[in-house]
């Protein structure tokens, strides 16, 4: 990785001219606006941006966790959002976890509960 790095340096040295901050609120954003996208990984997003993953690793962990862990925290506020909405009470929870890029809908219920103590389905009804 650390090669790649370097070659791609030389090869278009103006890529990683921005403040790592800068490259980090890019991350942010680009998180925000492809939630959706179940193929949004750290490897996707560090190519998108033309940097290795190992870079985004290092730059993401002076927040003090992981960008995986911001995805799935980011989707599953969104999951618990949407389970409360009136306009979505026709979607079942398995059709909201897709909905924002969880791939199967036992995995995104493991996050949920993890995240907030709760079964997203238990979560939905004790809010009605």
């Amino acid at each position: 990785d650390i090669l790649i790095d370097l070659v791609g340096r030389l090869v278009d040295p103006g890529s990683e001219t921005d403040h790592p901050a800068d490259l980090l609120a890019r991350v942010f954003r680009h998180v925000e606006q492809h939630l959706e996208d179940s193929r949004l990984t750290p490897s996707r997003i560090a190519a998108s941006f033309g940097v290795t993953p190992r870079y985004l690793h290092m730059l993401f962990a002076q927040t003090g966790g992981t960008l995986s862990a911001h995805i799935r925290g980011r989707r599953i506020a969104c999951v618990r959002r949407d389970l409360v909405d009136p306009r979505l009470a026709h979607l079942s929870v398995t059709d909201i976890a897709l909905r924002w890029g969880f791939s199967d809908s036992a995995h995104a219920s493991r996050v949920f509960r993890r995240s907030f103590g709760i079964a997203p389905g238990r979560y939905r009804i004790l809010q009605k």
